[in-house]
């Protein structure tokens, strides 16, 4: 993950692992589309990713963005856009936040509306939106704030009738039903859209946090961000999860089979990094290492692919 644009962290992953057997690629239900969340316009242009077919992506997106750091964003969505994918944007804290530390600050609504404003007419062909990334983890703004969060959605909403907007976007980390309960009253007409990153599951070989979510979430749920881990390094410096790709492997191979259980309710999902990053990098699920060779986990995911044959020579 990118800190500087990558909103939460996984606080609630801590060492230890159920055992299973070795990754196997398996087919998928047709209704499923998979596709890519990645901060990297890069990505786009990789020849590896071009064979997957995976046609929708994924950006964290800092509200205030335009205003502050845009040439990122449009990078990413040009490349998006070159490349025939579908971003879906999902809103993020400031750059700069150092939540649960300071600063820690949720624009007002009437700020939010003016940054979606801005955004939709900078980029009126992005139609699908995230309201906020991981609104209960304690790395957001949002984590103690239901009904702002709320605000945000009912402003994309009104906003932009057309556009497919997600009701809110959670992290597995324990909190998450009470959060959604909050979220839910002070939102009269539910969302039947929503948003899961369920990490925790997916790492720790258990799906009660994803039951339980489902639960409570009426309508579609998307998994917008979820990998299994190759190495995992928390922000205070503690290993979590050493180097193993046959272990994320393991972990795709059951984040598959959860899926799978949930054919009329889990109808997307956005496998989260492509490449792995630099030698410091903390949180690494990328589906390649550094030197574009593929990981098992690609191996794994790759029959749920559409596939797609390579482009003509230039």
């Amino acid at each position: 993950m990118r800190p500087t644009l990558r909103g939460g962290r996984l606080a609630a992953l801590a060492a230890g692992l159920c055992a299973l057997g070795a990754a196997a690629p398996a087919t998928a239900p047709a209704a499923v589309t998979y596709g890519i969340a990645d901060q990297h316009a890069e990505t786009f242009s990789d020849p590896q990713f071009h064979a997957t077919g995976m046609a929708v992506a994924r950006l964290n997106v800092p509200w205030d963005a335009l205003t502050t750091n845009a040439a990122p964003v449009e990078a990413w969505l040009a490349g998006a856009r070159a490349a025939g994918v579908e971003p879906m944007i999902a809103f993020n804290r400031s750059t700069g936040s150092r939540c649960p530390s300071a600063p820690c600050v949720l624009p007002t609504i009437a700020q939010y509306t003016a940054a979606f404003d801005a955004f939709r007419a900078r980029f009126p062909w992005v139609t699908t939106f995230t309201p906020w990334n991981e609104v209960n983890d304690p790395g957001q703004p949002t984590v103690g704030d239901p009904v702002r969060a709320a605000g945000y959605y009912k402003v994309i909403r009104d906003r932009c009738p057309s556009c497919t907007v997600l009701g809110a976007d959670v992290i597995d980390n324990g909190t998450q039903i009470a959060w959604l309960a909050s979220f839910l009253k002070a939102t009269p007409v539910p969302p039947q859209l929503w948003g899961l990153h369920n990490y925790v599951d997916v790492n720790y070989f258990r799906t009660t946090g994803t039951e339980k979510t489902l639960a409570a979430m009426p309508g579609e749920v998307w998994l917008t961000e979820t990998a299994g881990l190759v190495k995992y390094t928390d922000r205070y410096g503690v290993t979590r999860f050493p180097y193993d790709e046959e272990r994320a492997a393991r972990a795709t191979t059951f984040l598959l089979s959860i899926v799978d259980a949930h054919p009329s309710r889990i109808t997307r999902m956005y496998h989260y990094g492509w490449k792995q990053g630099g030698p410091k990098e903390t949180f690494d699920t990328g589906l390649l290492r550094a030197d574009n060779t593929p990981r098992p986990a690609l191996a794994v995911l790759r029959p749920r692919l559409p596939g797609r044959p390579a482009p003509p020579a230039a």
